[in-house]
């Protein structure tokens, strides 16, 4: 991370030196993710206990983060960008006897490169259609408790990986504030690729479903939408969205 940080530093000064008009840019926003081989596996698992468990949070919508740094021109941007989003699930049960618990909790780093081209203006607002596209860096740790009786039966923790490649679509809604910029977006994230979750020092080490035996991906795919909040640098009225 601190690696990054230096990187984008040196960039914002380079820019800066060179007189290209760019933008820095932080946006917050909520996205669903379907997570759809981890709810199986959540399905799996319950339906295989010999007790009646509950799934709780089965991978719920939640904040996703984006940073970006990208160069306006007069009708298109090119960025590069961050990305951070988490979800996660728990198949539970618990009563006078003793507890048991199967936590999942997946969490994304995705770096990318958007391009936004402008369709249309209409008072101070802009109207763009953005494209981004990236990986996905996914980390899973599952997390499985069980005690009876006072009596620890089961307690595994496991850290896996996953990578894949994304693609969104979307559109987005400009405002300026003199070299301010607020803008809303709504777009859909694809992800690409079947890769499934390995352990961190053996890729052969694959997470299956137990019952189906077919890998275990991630699945980031989902709604995204987000506000923004962005400051233009060498701003050129000429030149900028």
């Amino acid at each position: 991370m601190k690696k990054l940080f230096n990187t984008i530093i040196l960039l914002i000064f380079t820019l800066s030196l060179t007189g290209q008009t760019f933008k820095i840019e932080y946006q917050q926003g909520y996205g669903s993710y379907s997570m759809k081989d981890l709810k199986e596996l959540n399905e799996t698992v319950a339906s295989d206990l010999h007790f009646i468990t509950g799934i709780e949070n089965n991978f719920p919508m939640y904040w996703f983060f984006r940073p970006s740094i990208s160069l306006v021109f007069k009708n298109y941007e090119i960025a590069i960008n961050y990305g951070f989003q988490s979800t996660g699930s728990r198949v539970s049960a618990k009563d006078y006897s003793g507890e048991y618990f199967l936590d999942l909790e997946v969490e994304s780093h995705s770096p990318g490169i958007l391009i936004a081209i402008k369709l249309n203006d209409f008072n101070q607002f802009s109207l763009n259609l953005y494209t981004n596209v990236g990986v996905y860096y996914t980390n899973l740790k599952l997390e499985e408790s069980f005690t009876l009786d006072n009596e620890s039966l089961i307690n595994e923790s496991i850290s896996l990986k996953g990578f894949n490649y994304f693609f969104e679509p979307g559109l987005r809604l400009n405002y300026p504030i003199n070299s301010f910029n607020l803008a809303l977006n709504a777009g859909y994230n694809i992800q690409l690729g079947e890769q499934g979750f390995y352990a961190e020092n053996n890729k052969k080490y694959e997470l299956r479903n137990p019952n189906t035996n077919n890998i275990v991906s991630p699945g980031w795919n989902g709604i995204r939408i987000g506000f923004a909040i962005g400051y233009t640098f060498n701003k050129r009225e000429t030149k900028i969205n």
